[in-house]
This record gives structure tokens, C-alpha cells and sequence, in this order.
């Protein structure tokens, strides 16, 4: 994706009071976490067009490259001009920036991931919303998704799944714990944090835009979805995702099973056109591990794990993330050296 985009010309500062942290957190910069840091009334939203390298946003983050983009908004690698710090700024795209339920969203977000404190969850600093637009200051991770170091037909190593698998549960219990259902887990939006050695990796799951709340003050007081939408990425998506039904944890652990099946086999459980995918979650049991390639070598045990998580029923699967981790953990030791 290109960075080379030009700066907007006849950039405004739109002050305003909004926060869209929860009571009781401290955005960083702020004058109560250094006096000496003096904090503009915020917000500079009024930004015309998209920006660019070199543009500064908001009176503080410069502006470096472009890190992606979804149907949200587009997230920026900048500098944070008085902490002299990178930065990951998420922002709300333009298009949507008026739409009630858009920003309800985007608030929303903000919220749920400040909430999470986890060392493998991305770190909130800040988030602030005005009447044009709205960014959320992130931790900015230097690393490599997964979806980026996995090939077609090439398991990867039981040993450095299991370990990524312990530290992708660890966070999703946590996160169950307080009632948020991530609902796009997916190789995308795990990665690996740079300069790690061997037998250390260390994962980072990103992007909870589509979280769900279950419950509590967050829960659907400021958006809703219609009965029937369809939130997530189809390969990863469970049964009752696939069906648009209620949803919880197990869900999660669902998609998890998707992504230990490609890990384990190079190839994901079920291939093809969307709506084929999706029917598929819904009805048609995995194939084995051997069906889909026939050269990987799995303990029995271990494919077992997996499949639990891949029940079309959730009472059927583990039914906590640290109760899968223990199993498959388990499972993983007993096997011989390979």
C-alpha cells in the first residue's frame, strides 16, 4: 500500500473538548502525567482531504507513512511531536466521519482497547473525537503479521505455534474476562513484534473494530447492529457468526481453531467463494488434517484439539481460551521428538 500521498493544503484547528477515554484514564501528554507538557485544547479535526508524509495533525503527530486501511478509517505511522515518540494514529475516514452510528463505533473501539491492558494487546494512549472526524493514538508496533509469514502448504513448527497459541489465549482470556469478544481474529491481525529471538516471539493482536460487548456500560448503548448483519472475515467466522446469531467467547475460540489448522497444515479448513465458506462453517465438518495435506505429520491428539475448537456447536468446544491453551499445551508435550 502507498504511502505517497500529497499533504492537505489549508489545514484548520477545530478546538474541542471530547475524549473518548473512560472515566479515570489519563491520556498521555497530558499536563497531569508532566506539567511541563503544555496540552492544546484539543481537537484539530477540520483536516480537508487525507493527509500525507510531512503533514501534522492535530498540532502534535507528524506524519510518516501510511500503515493500512479498512472500512474505518487508515492508520498512520507518525511521530509525536512533543514526546518524540512513533505513534500508530488511527483515523476515521472522511466518507463516514458524520455517520451517528460510524462514530458510535469508532468511540466505541477506543474504549473497549483502552480497557484491555494486556502486553499482547496494542496499547490505547489517547483517543478524541470532533464533529468532523476522530483518531485514536496507539502504541505503534514494529513487526510482521502472521498472515504475512505463512505460505501456502507449509506447516509452520508445533513448538512456535504453541508458544504464539499461549500468548494469543493469555489475551483472550482476559478479554472474555471483560467481556469483549474480539470477532475478527484472523493472521491479519496478529503479529509478531520485531527483534525477538528464537523460542521468544512475542504477539501482538490488533484492530477490535468489530468487538463485541457483552454486557456492561459499553454493550450497545452507543451502536447497534441490525439482526442479520454479517461482522467478521468469513474464513475465521464461527457458525453463529456465519448465521449472523448471538454470539460469545466460544466464537473466538472458533476462529482460533481456523487459525491453528492453518498453522498446522498450511492450508485453512475450508477455501473458495464467501458464500461457499460460509456454508461450510455452518454445515460441512473440517477435513482431516492428512485430507488437506497429506505430507504434514500431527499427533492425533493435537488434530483433536483443533477439531474441538472447529464444532459447529459452541458447548461442544473448550470453554475458555486458557482451558483450549492448557489442552493443546498438553497435547503438544506428550508427543515425540520430532
Amino acid at each position: 500500500m502507498s504511502a505517497e500521498l500529497t499533504p492537505p493544503s489549508g489545514s484548520e484547528i477545530v478546538p474541542t473538548e471530547h475524549t473518548l477515554l473512560p472515566p479515570g484514564t489519563r491520556a498521555m501528554g497530558s499536563s497531569s502525567d508532566d506539567p511541563s507538557i503544555e496540552v492544546e485544547p484539543i481537537d484539530a479535526m477540520g483536516v480537508r482531504g487525507q493527509p500525507g508524509p510531512g503533514a501534522v495533525l492535530f498540532g502534535r503527530y507528524l506524519v510518516e507513512k501510511k500503515l493500512g486501511e479498512g472500512g474505518m478509517g487508515t492508520v498512520w505511522l507518525v511521530r509525536h511531536l512533543e514526546l518524540d515518540a512513533p505513534r500508530a494514529l488511527k483515523l476515521i475516514v472522511s466518507g463516514i466521519a458524520f455517520d451517528p452510528l460510524a462514530r458510535a463505533r469508532f468511540k466505541r473501539e477506543a474504549r473497549v482497547m483502552a480497557r484491555l491492558a494486556h502486553a499482547h494487546a496494542v496499547a490505547v494512549h489517547d483517543a478524541r473525537m470532533a464533529k468532523d472526524a476522530a483518531f485514536i493514538e496507539m502504541e505503534y508496533v514494529r513487526g510482521k503479521s502472521l498472515n504475512k509469514l505463512l505460505k501456502p502448504d507449509v506447516p509452520m513448527p508445533h513448538d512456535w505455534t504453541t508458544r504464539l497459541l499461549e500468548q494469543l489465549c493469555d489475551v483472550l482470556q482476559e478479554a472474555h474476562a471483560l467481556k469483549i469478544v474480539h470477532r475478527d481474529l484472523k493472521p491479519a491481525n496478529l503479529m509478531l513484534v520485531d527483534g525477538r529471538p528464537p523460542g521468544k516471539e512475542q504477539l501482538k493482536v490488533l484492530d477490535f473494530g468489530i468487538a463485541k460487548i457483552l454486557g456492561g456500560d459499553l454493550a450497545s448503548s452507543d451502536y447497534r447492529t441490525n439482526p442479520g448483519d454479517f461482522k467478521g472475515s468469513a474464513p475465521w467466522s464461527s457458525p453463529e457468526q456465519a448465521s449472523a446469531a448471538p454470539i460469545d467467547a466460544r466464537s473466538d475460540l472458533y476462529a482460533v481453531g481456523v487459525i491453528l489448522y492453518e498453522l498446522l497444515t498450511g492450508h485453512r479448513p475450508f477455501s473458495g467463494p464467501i458464500a461457499q465458506v460460509l456454508y461450510n462453517h455452518l454445515y460441512t465438518p473440517p477435513p482431516s488434517f492428512a485430507e488437506r495435506n497429506p505430507n504434514v505429520s500431527v499427533p492425533p491428539e493435537v488434530e483433536r484439539v483443533v477439531m474441538r475448537c472447529l464444532e459447529k456447536d459452541p458447548d461442544d468446544r473448550p470453554q475458555s481460551a486458557r482451558e483450549l491453551a492448557d489442552l493443546f499445551i498438553q497435547t503438544v508435550q506428550t508427543e515425540e521428538p520430532r
